[in-house]
């Protein structure tokens, strides 16, 4: 990310409505792309209120991780803090299994 605007509020962008039926993550890339061309880094999609499955599926397509993302946060988070944490809670320093 670039130095730049911060959008705090937008519906979409050139010719792309976030609050549209069948929006793609194809087209909240090129909105987010088209955004960073023009001096914007960064924005928050703005959702008005719709039938709520319509809602929900715009807020799924808009906020999709990536499988690099997915991977991140699975050895960040999923394996270096929560096991980890577990295991050494449970088995560091422990002498023996008398409680």
């Amino acid at each position: 990310m670039n130095d730049g605007w911060i959008d705090l509020q937008i519906n979409g962008y050139a010719g792309v409505n976030f609050n549209a039926p069948g929006l793609t993550v194809e087209a909240v890339k090129e909105v987010t792309e088209r955004l960073e061309r023009d001096g914007t880094s960064g924005y928050l999609p703005t959702l008005v209120t719709l039938d709520p499955e319509l809602l929900i599926e715009s807020v799924r397509t808009i906020v999709e991780p990536t499988f690099l993302e997915n991977l991140n946060y699975f050895f960040s988070y999923q394996l270096s803090y929560m096991y980890l944490r577990y295991f050494l809670w449970n088995f560091v320093g422990r002498q023996d299994d008398n409680q």
